[in-house]
């Protein structure tokens, strides 16, 4: 059995920005069970327009996105929404860490190695209100 999964401590809402629709959809239905409400983008225009339309409390970004890559989302995001600018959880399987280290200092923000344990996320998300 496995344990059970760590609640949010008030429904938080967050941006999903993830291309691979499978992940995605894996990464909603956990935070979901989890207490977020999830609203999930395949790319960062579908992200900006999101953002557009209603507030977030935080954002699981992809860093490497169609259309709009995910430090460049990050960097509109901010300009749009200021108070996201620490609020960004970034997430990745594909580039090293060194090309984005500059957003990285500037957001503050954890980066995940896909694959990753869920709980990795879950911990990541409860930091940003620590």
């Amino acid at each position: 059995m496995a344990p059970p999964l760590p609640i949010a401590p008030q429904a938080k809402n967050l941006l999903l920005l993830e291309d691979d629709a499978f992940f995605g959809e894996f990464l909603t239905e956990f935070l979901r069970r989890g207490g977020y409400r999830v609203t999930h983008v395949g790319n960062g225009l579908e992200g900006m327009d999101a953002l557009g339309r209603e507030p977030f409390d935080a954002v699981v970004c992809d860093f490497v996105l169609p259309g709009l890559s995910g430090d460049r989302f990050y960097e509109r995001a901010v300009r749009m929404r200021p108070e996201l600018g620490r609020r960004f959880v970034f997430i990745t399987g594909r580039l090293p860490e060194a090309e984005f280290s500059e957003v990285l200092r500037e957001a503050g923000s954890p980066l995940l190695r896909k694959p990753f344990p869920i709980d990795d996320l879950f911990r990541a998300l409860a930091g940003l209100d620590a």
